[in-house]
């Protein structure tokens, strides 16, 4: 709780000294999914829906993300977050994130820094953050890496790799691709593997993704557990 009042006092006094004249909206994204695992030797599919939109203020940056996620099990998860974060240059930008998930009534908070730079065809993107239970005594560090590379104006290239410890022990790898549309539409497809060394237990992950992508889009991944980790929680 006292992060959450500690992000949302920067939050507040940034806006405070920023003139409204200069806020500007620079882009957002909406997104459905659907995710197969084969957790158990048995099939599960997840089906999320999720958009994000961003503000400018001179250098400074805001960007809002909500997600929900049904899981094969008939479960709800709905999530939100904020990410505060400064542009050094248009290539590189450096924030810091603030967001809770719902399990079931059990509330967690994912809060962390995080850091973006492109070169070139490259877009990289790391990210580490805290997992803490609001309600319960979970505590878990979640760190990784996404890298995509575009080979020309329409398909693009990616990886991804995500590690957590603590109360999980878990590591996902994956690569895939996107195409995208001048329109704004795209359409993205992953595999992966998923390792729960907790419980012995590993997946492969396919996830299809098709959304729209309007203005610059938006700077940062979602930072909810099963972005990150695609199959958690099954």
């Amino acid at each position: 709780m006292k992060q959450q009042i500690k992000i949302s006092t920067l939050g507040i006094a940034l806006l405070a000294t920023t003139p409204l004249h200069a806020l500007e909206f620079s882009g957002g994204e909406v997104f459905v999914s659907r995710l197969t695992d084969d957790f158990s030797g048995a099939t599960e599919q997840t089906d999320i829906i999720g958009g994000s939109g961003e503000l400018r203020f001179g250098a400074f940056g805001l960007q809002a993300d909500v997600s929900n996620r049904n899981f094969v099990a008939g479960d709800n998860i709905p999530s939100w977050g904020l990410h505060g974060f400064y542009a050094f240059s248009e290539n590189l930008k450096a924030g810091i994130h603030y967001g809770q998930e719902d399990w079931n009534g059990f509330r967690y908070s994912n809060t962390g820094v995080e850091l973006a730079y492109q070169r070139g065809a490259w877009d990289l993107e790391a990210y580490f953050y805290e997992d803490h239970g609001l309600d319960d005594d979970w505590d878990s560090t979640v760190g990784g890496l996404n890298a995509e590379f575009g080979l020309n104006e329409q398909f693009s290239l990616h990886g991804n790799l995500a590690v957590s410890s603590g109360d999980d022990d878990i590591i996902y790898y994956g690569i895939g691709g996107t195409w995208h549309h001048r329109s704004g539409a795209f359409v993205r497809l992953d595999a992966g593997r998923f390792d729960d060394r907790d419980r012995g237990e590993d997946a492969s992950v396919f996830a299809l993704r098709v959304g729209f992508e309007f203005g610059n889009g938006v700077t940062f991944s979602h930072r909810n557990l099963n972005e990150n980790l695609p199959g958690y929680g099954n």
